[in-house]
């Protein structure tokens, strides 16, 4: 088959302005000049074999994407993200996205090649909150409802005691099936994540590391929620602005009951003089903040909803009580800091063992490896320390 200059071009140009990225900005990426460039886009000439894994690189997309219609990429899926939100993504966000797209797929990929792929272990989904009815109050109250019912269904399905703490949220969404990724968005970003269903990956959740740790712990379960009740949109992204929209009603509601358990919640001390203290030492226990604590104690009626406000608001953990899972110890050293950056760059210890496994099994190559830890080759190996593994 004839290699088409034309399919080619409309492929680079669709990627170049879902990075909002000029013909100048990506010429001076890929080192071209914007002229040849422009060539390219619009199927003048055909790309020479550098330039399409230098535009492979650049996009993180799988090369054979460029020259080819038969590999499947997330073009469609971001375009749809960028239609409905792409004012909230700034240049930076959408370069962050990009990685997370490519760390889906990766993912996907080392877990197929390493025989742990699995298919996603969930519940059956919720209907659309369309069909919760117009009084507000009855479809907020059923929005409630089913997003804790889905949590504990959620329960029941990875054998959770109804008295068991999700000590490690983002592990347990990869029990699922779900691809779930943190990633550093811009300090201005309104995002705290997002769920898309990935066209090669199936469902991703992405977390926006640049929050505070607990709030990613809730951000991580409510994506989970919109995973399981929501996947047939394909992209939910959230923000705070919509957190009174139905679906964020019940995926906040979701994320709760997952993360502090009804039993807990109703058997909580809270009461009289030490009930601050008891608050604070929960939360710490639960690894949620306060607010989330408190409004779970004024539906457990521990206390009452203007109580579990102010106390929320007053409240605080200091933030160095809060320990990350996904970080080892010796985050103090050199090497820590390189996992502490990989870990904000998307990079969680679940994914690099992927990575390490597969490279020591020969199923992948350093140059592979590299690739999906987005390093050189001759960063693999500080990687493997950082991570304590061999390379």
């Amino acid at each position: 088959m004839a290699f088409d200059r034309a399919l080619f071009g409309s492929k680079v140009r669709r990627l170049r302005k879902i990075r909002e990225l000029s013909i100048e900005e990506l010429a001076d990426e890929m080192g071209l000049a914007p002229s040849r460039l422009d060539e390219l886009e619009t199927g003048r000439t055909a790309p020479t074999g550098d330039e399409v894994l230098i535009l492979a690189a650049v996009f993180q997309e799988d090369f054979r994407f460029f020259i080819s219609g038969d590999i499947a990429a997330p073009v469609e899926e971001a375009e749809l993200l960028y239609r409905m939100h792409g004012e909230e993504f700034s240049k930076a966000d959408r370069y962050a996205l990009q990685e997370f797209l490519y760390l889906c797929r990766s993912a996907e990929e080392l877990a197929t090649l390493l025989g742990r792929a699995t298919s996603p272990r969930f519940v059956a989904p919720q209907p659309e909150v369309a069909t919760y009815g117009r009084s507000r109050r009855t479809a907020m109250r059923r929005a409630t409802a089913d997003g804790r019912a889905a949590a504990e269904a959620v329960r029941r399905e990875l054998a959770l005691a109804d008295n068991a703490v999700a000590a490690d949220i983002f592990e347990l969404g990869r029990r699922l099936g779900v691809h779930i990724f943190r990633r550093k968005l811009g300090n201005s970003s309104k995002v705290s994540g997002l769920f898309l269903q990935h066209p090669t990956a199936g469902p991703c959740v992405l977390v926006n590391h640049s929050e505070d740790l607990y709030r990613q712990r809730f951000s991580a379960a409510h994506e989970l929620g919109h995973a399981i009740m929501d996947r047939g949109r394909g992209v939910v992204v959230s923000l705070e602005s919509d957190r009174d929209a139905l679906i964020e009603r019940r995926a906040n509601a979701f994320a709760a009951a997952l993360l502090i358990p009804a039993r807990v919640a109703a058997t909580l001390p809270v009461d009289g003089s030490s009930a601050d203290a008891e608050i604070l030492k929960w939360a710490e226990k639960l690894q949620v903040n306060v607010f989330t604590l408190c409004l779970s104690l004024a539906e457990a009626r521990k206390m009452t909803f203007a109580e579990a406000r102010d106390k929320g608001r007053s409240l605080r953990l200091p933030r160095d009580t809060k320990r990350d899972p996904e970080l080892l110890r010796g985050s103090g050293t050199r090497l820590g800091a390189r996992r502490e950056s990989a870990l904000r760059r998307g990079l969680s210890h679940h994914y690099v063992s992927m990575v390490f496994d597969a490279l020591e099994q020969r199923m992948i190559t350093t140059a592979r490896a590299a690739e999906v830890l987005l390093v050189t080759p001759l960063e693999v190996r500080e990687m493997a320390l950082a991570f304590g593994r061999v390379a």
